[in-house]
């Protein structure tokens, strides 16, 4: 496992590189999972912007600062927290089969909400980011926030 870190500045990505060893022994036997599953949910969160979990987390390793061998531990843990985000979300968008259009549409609308959250959001503005009527945005995003 590689955990790659941009730090010094507000951090725009943070990369973590999973070995196949790694995900097969760990999750797909232990956990009963198929291979496959562990490693598109990884390659799902290629370019996500918008969660705010990923995010917190970013935070935690970025602000930890290891005194004794406990951090190698504390590390490994995150990188199994992210897992855990992305094999979540992969299964949740797999059930709900969202097309990936409009997957896209709802991560844009997203990211747009994040940045302005203090502001007065107008569920017609959000509607002409995304690209969709209002009724088809509320209906999205229901299924995917569910």
């Amino acid at each position: 496992m590689k955990c790659l870190i941009h730090g010094g500045t507000p951090f725009f990505s943070i990369g973590i590189e999973y070995k196949d060893k790694y995900l097969d022994e760990i999750f797909s036997k232990k956990m009963n999972l198929d291979p496959k599953d562990t490693k598109n949910a990884i390659i799902a969160l290629n370019g996500t912007s918008s969660f705010a979990s990923l995010e917190r987390i970013a935070d935690e390793i970025l602000s930890y600062r290891p005194s004794t061998p406990a951090g190698q531990f504390f590390y490994e843990l995150k990188v199994q927290e992210v897992l855990s985000f992305a094999l979540e979300q992969y299964f949740k968008r797999k059930e709900i089969n969202i097309n990936k259009d409009d997957d896209l549409a709802l991560e844009t609308v997203t990211k747009y909400i994040d940045d302005h959250y203090m502001a007065q959001l107008e569920l017609e503005k959000l509607a002409k980011i995304a690209i969709m009527s209002k009724s088809k945005l509320k209906d999205v995003f229901k299924k995917n926030m569910a």
